[in-house]
């Protein structure tokens, strides 16, 4: 299918069916406002998914390609959901995620804490997908989740309202970052891998956003200095604490005794073990 520069093709409901092998060709734009629909192998277009759902189905197979030359906007509930295992996206112009937006990956039953296999050459019997995006990419808001390595190759900007990153996705930085407002979320092994340079966003005097693994009660301090290079937000590194520090943390969140509890009391119920 072509398109003409600066036309519109406008999907507000319904299901929009591209065979595997289609194309969208020209420097129109492709607007889905809702319904469910498939995504062509490549698109030329410039595409905005303010409601519904763009969809790379499981019938394509795993391992197929996908090429973006026209850049990527998702706003408000819009949805980009890749079903096949090992899918490979690539973007070459910008992308902007916003708002309640998810980018959607396969998911595996995973356990929600990190471990050994969380590292970047680990075996993995199952090929996670590869999303790569060649320009800018805005993370203002929203959620990436499933099975996915999402790569930034030239700069990233986090700014906007709390960011997710979820269920084994990872948002790898290999170019700038540069980082405004909002919170980064990692849950059920998401993570946020630094491998080049962050520093404030431009304007910014005040910093106030962190990296959060959800479900723990310490922030950044675990996860050693987000705006070190070679950060990775799994990687526990207890040497970034002082042990004042430490000390002052555990007995905020973890030594704090009942209402009322005495030193005697302790003594008076201490019963001696039979063995």
């Amino acid at each position: 299918m072509d398109m003409s520069t600066d036309s519109i093709i406008q999907l507000s409901g319904g299901m929009f069916l591209l065979d595997q092998t289609c194309s969208l060709r020209g420097a129109g734009n492709l607007i889905v406002s809702g319904g469910y629909h498939d995504l062509a192998y490549i698109i030329d277009a410039q595409i905005t998914i303010s409601g519904g759902t763009m969809i790379w189905p499981y019938s394509r197979g795993p391992g197929g390609s996908i090429t973006f030359n026209g850049g990527l906007t998702i706003r408000n509930n819009g949805i980009l959901q890749i079903q096949p295992l090992s899918t490979t996206l690539l973007i070459t112009k910008e992308v902007q995620l916003q708002d309640n937006c998810l980018i959607q990956f396969p998911t595996i039953g995973i356990a929600a804490q990190p471990g050994l296999s969380d590292l970047l050459d680990a075996p993995d019997k199952q090929p996670k997908g590869n999303f790569t995006i060649v320009g800018i990419m805005r993370f203002y808001g929203g959620t990436i989740s499933g099975k996915v390595n999402i790569n930034t190759l030239s700069v990233l900007v986090l700014n906007g309202t709390t960011k997710y990153i979820r269920s084994l996705a990872k948002l790898v930085n290999y170019g700038l970052t540069q980082w405004g407002t909002g919170d980064l979320v990692t849950d059920s092994n998401g993570d946020f891998i630094n491998l080049n340079d962050i520093q404030y966003l431009d304007g910014i005097t005040s910093f106030t956003a962190g990296a959060y693994i959800r479900g723990t009660i310490v922030p950044v301090e675990d996860g050693g200095d987000v705006f070190a290079v070679n950060y990775n937000s799994w990687d526990y590194d207890e040497g970034k604490l002082s042990y004042d520090e430490y000390i002052k943390l555990k007995l905020k969140y973890v030594s704090i005794v009942p209402d009322g509890w005495t030193e005697n009391l302790q003594i008076e119920n201490d019963i001696e073990s039979p063995l």
